[in-house]
């Protein structure tokens, strides 16, 4: 095959199954991801605390309020996890078509 071709057969639903081969793998979290995510979770329930503690005269606009939060939170998440899975894809078609080049250079 010739480098065109080679690329032409790096096509979308092989990155999906190389994506979703390793996506576990690639996930491991470091110690420091790790401290994170445990520094996440309490601020998040010094949040949810916090809005527990409002008088219940306010209780429409706590319940309003923890919506809010945990809408944006979802979507947050799902940006992050779109913008990783994007990240992991583009950076594997891009190492493939280095080692294309490389290989078909000689």
């Amino acid at each position: 095959m010739t480098e065109f071709d080679l690329k032409r057969f790096l096509n979308e639903n092989m990155v999906n199954e190389f994506f979703l081969a390793r996506e576990d793998k690639i996930a491991n979290l470091s110690q420091l991801d790790s401290e994170k995510l445990k520094k996440l979770a309490q601020m998040k329930n010094n949040f949810q605390a916090t809005i527990e503690n409002i008088p219940e005269t306010f209780e429409k606009t706590k319940e309003k309020i923890l919506l809010t939060f945990s809408e944006y939170n979802e979507l947050v998440n799902e940006v992050h996890a779109n913008m990783n899975e994007q990240y992991y894809k583009n950076g594997l078609k891009d190492g493939i078509c280095l080692m294309i080049e490389a290989l078909t250079k000689n």
